[in-house]
């Protein structure tokens, strides 16, 4: 009875660890993709205003400055006057330049004020060298969030640094495999790792998916093929169609080995780039 009791209870666990996991699957949404494309539509008119800004700001300088040498160029010099001084004034004028010179002379290498004047000058070109990286690496940041609707490949590499997100996914996937069996005490964990990782290559990919739907919209209608409009939907449904499989193997009702399905997504996603970015190629040299 008690030997029963006990199977019970564990065949119940188990079921309420495959049921918890099974509600947490997530999939993208149509509305989550809607708002990610009205985001990039915003981020590309802010890189198009800072464009003109820099722009602005680089032809307003060129006229200063080109008209600076044209008025340096152009400027009437007046005649130097020489003065002549007599060897009385001309020995005074002397005698108060060398004062000014010895006052002005370098202190001796190792005294208090050579050691001083060293460090100042060190701490300042330290505090202007790593002012000026701070700056150009926050510009370079906030310049490459705005601008990196070139390509998809530049895309995901500046947003997200490459695929590293899917092979997280692969990973976890591989190493839940090793902890596929109820006896292992480290299933609940390697599950909740998983779904970690999806999380994240959903959320991704719904940026990619509107990324590929902003930058279709602003292709030539006429030279784009029903394929080509319909390529961004087709990774939708194939992101869906894994996170479906993967609902139904957390509910046990699926015999497919989980690695090999997020393989089978690393590869399908892999595709679509590929074949998006060759449609980009082909809609840049049409123009």
């Amino acid at each position: 009875m008690k030997k029963t009791r006990r199977i019970v209870l564990a065949a119940l666990g188990l079921a309420v660890l495959s049921g918890s996991l099974y509600a947490d699957v997530p999939f993208a949404s149509r509305e989550n993709v809607d708002k990610k494309k009205a985001s990039l539509s915003r981020h590309c008119c802010y890189g198009k205003m800072i464009d003109y800004g820099i722009g602005a700001v680089a032809t307003g300088l060129c006229i200063y400055f080109g008209y600076k040498l044209y008025k340096s160029i152009t400027k009437d010099k007046p005649a130097a006057q020489i003065r002549t001084l007599d060897n009385r004034k001309l020995s005074k004028k002397v005698i108060r330049l060398k004062s000014k010179f010895k006052a002005l002379k370098e202190p001796k290498m190792l005294s208090k004020k050579w050691t001083f004047n060293l460090f100042k000058s060190a701490a300042k070109s330290i505090l202007s060298s790593s002012l000026a990286g701070i700056g150009i690496k926050q510009f370079d940041t906030v310049y490459k969030h705005y601008h990196c609707f070139d390509t998809i490949t530049e895309f995901i590499t500046v947003r997200f640094g490459g695929f590293g997100f899917i092979d997280e996914l692969l990973s976890n996937a591989q190493l839940f495999a090793q902890y596929a069996t109820p006896s292992k005490s480290e299933l609940q964990k390697s599950k909740e790792r998983f779904i970690v990782s999806l999380n994240n290559v959903v959320a991704i990919m719904e940026y990619v998916v509107a990324y590929m739907e902003h930058r279709v919209e602003s292709f030539d209608q006429d030279a784009l093929s029903q394929e080509d409009k319909a390529l961004a939907q087709h990774l939708f449904d194939c992101l869906n169609e894994y996170c479906s499989k993967v609902e139904l193997f957390f509910s046990n009702d699926l015999d497919e080995k989980l690695f090999l399905m997020t393989s089978a997504l690393r590869d399908d996603i892999v595709r679509f780039v590929e074949g998006f970015k060759g449609l980009e190629n082909r809609m840049m040299w049409a123009l």
